[in-house]
Parts: structure tokens; C-alpha cells; sequence
């Protein structure tokens, strides 16, 4: 699977995307593979188990 980050879609993106407001998985190219997520944390989480993508620290 390609990489993934997590990405905050917010009211107006959601509400033109006709999907929820939250946290998503997106590919570089802007395509969502993931379902909604209430945080960053969670959605992090949920990439690193689909993909096995190591979760970004922050220090």
C-alpha cells in the first residue's frame, strides 16, 4: 500500500466531498483509504496497522 498521512477535512471540504467531518488517511495524490477518525492520534494508529507505516513522533 503507498504511503498515507493523516488529514483533517474540515466542514466545507467534507461537506463537497459529501463524507464526515474528521480525521482520514490520504494518499500523496489526495485519494482517502481510510475511514473517519475522531483524532489524529487514532487515525495515525489506524494507517500504522493498515500499512505498517511506523507513527510519526513528535518531540
Amino acid at each position: 500500500m503507498e504511503h498515507l498521512t493523516a488529514q483533517l477535512i474540515n466542514p466545507v471540504e467534507a461537506a463537497r466531498l459529501g463524507i464526515k467531518t474528521g480525521w482520514y488517511g490520504r494518499k500523496a495524490s489526495g485519494t482517502i483509504m481510510t475511514e473517519v477518525w475522531g483524532t489524529e492520534k487514532e487515525c495515525q494508529m489506524q494507517i500504522s496497522k493498515q500499512t505498517g507505516q511506523r507513527i510519526p513522533t513528535v518531540m
